[in-house]
């Protein structure tokens, strides 16, 4: 800057006082007190710390940060996050992370809860109430809440098996409802679903 003055213009400029002059701040920067450093972005640009440290004035955000409105800078997303609008919302997660829905949130967890199952590394939560493990589709179960049973269509977990079906436990406690020979209403497991009660009326 090659005029004498007592100041520089309040905008874009700041004091070298090394030999009294006026330089210019960085690009699209309002205020700053060095050549690398910046206050204030000018109206429309947003403030940006690259991971090296250096100060930059974009329009937009890049990929990995999200915009503050109330300091028009943009702030890093959370660690396992690669695009988000704010620190509690994730848009796209990283590599091996699952983005899981909570309350106001969208956040990347490395495994989805017993009540959810994987899709396009999305957490879905069971449709299938007191449902503790999804089966390939959210409408169906594999594994029931302790002490309910698995209907044998696999859309219910109930706490007696229907008509025509017996109840079973597998390996670890988890019941299953099993079917009975055709026309049979209740049978026993001693030997197989085959040995029939009572007959449907």
């Amino acid at each position: 800057f090659k005029e004498c003055g007592e100041v520089c213009p309040d905008k874009g400029f700041f004091i070298d006082v090394s030999y009294r002059g006026c330089e210019r701040c960085i690009d699209n920067c309002k205020t700053c007190s060095n050549s690398f450093d910046c206050a204030s972005c000018k109206k429309g640009f947003l403030k940006y710390t690259d991971p090296n440290g250096k100060i930059q004035c974009l329009l937009s955000c890049p990929s990995g940060t999200y915009q503050n409105s109330d300091t028009q800078e943009c702030l890093s997303c959370p660690d396992t996050c690669l695009m988000c609008t704010s620190p509690s919302i994730c848009n796209q997660c990283k590599d091996k992370f699952y983005k899981l829905e909570k309350l106001d949130s969208l956040v990347c967890v490395t495994q989805c809860p017993e009540t959810f199952r994987i899709n396009n590394n999305i957490c879905e939560k069971c449709a299938v109430s007191n449902c503790q493990a999804c089966a390939a589709s959210t409408s169906t179960c594999e594994r029931c809440e302790t002490g309910l049973a698995l209907s044998v269509d696999k859309m219910k977990c109930v706490e007696e098996c229907p008509a025509g079906s017996i109840k079973k436990t597998k390996e670890r406690g988890h019941n299953y409802c099993l079917l009975c020979a055709s026309g049979c209403s209740k049978c026993k497991l001693e030997n197989s679903p085959s040995d029939c009660l009572s007959c449907l009326e």
